[in-house]
């Protein structure tokens, strides 16, 4: 390894330890709705959003920690737009509101699909709730069963 590889090496992982040491903190920063980026901003060392959300996540120590915190950042998302739809309707303006509460339920749903997102489901069943029966008639050359498409056969 060469000289200059091995300083980056060592600043990432003094980096690294420096956010691990904090990662209690962090999390729970996030979890209560701040972004990674400004988390970043306001720590003692230099660090991008970037790093730090893929430090804590990918790291170890930390990485069934932050899967957790998703979900509780989901939690907390949803909760928020409760507290906004209540605001919205102690107020006459409610647009604003509006948004944060739309724009917290999304991220909910993604944050955490099982508990948050909407699910579609499609079923397909045959006559009276049985199988599907799909026939086809093979037997046509391609210009007759167009003709009977045309016609709606």
């Amino acid at each position: 390894m060469s000289p200059a590889n091995q300083v980056k090496t060592a600043e990432r992982e003094k980096l690294r330890k420096q956010v691990l040491d904090l990662a209690d903190s962090i999390i729970d920063r996030y979890v209560e709705g701040e972004s990674f980026d400004s988390i970043a901003k306001s720590l003692p060392f230099k660090i991008t959003g970037h790093a730090l959300h893929y430090i804590l996540r990918y790291s170890e120590e930390t990485a069934s920690f932050y899967a957790d915190a998703l979900d509780m950042r989901a939690d907390f998302l949803a909760e928020q737009a409760i507290d906004y739809a209540k605001q919205a309707a102690n107020c006459g303006d409610s647009s604003g509101l509006k948004v944060a509460i739309d724009t917290n339920l999304k991220m909910a749903a993604k944050l955490n699909v099982k508990r948050w997102g909407d699910t579609n489901k499609l079923e397909l069943t045959g006559k009276d709730g049985g199988a599907l029966e799909i026939k086809a008639d093979l037997s046509l050359t391609a210009e007759q069963a167009y003709e009977r498409l045309i016609k709606g056969e």
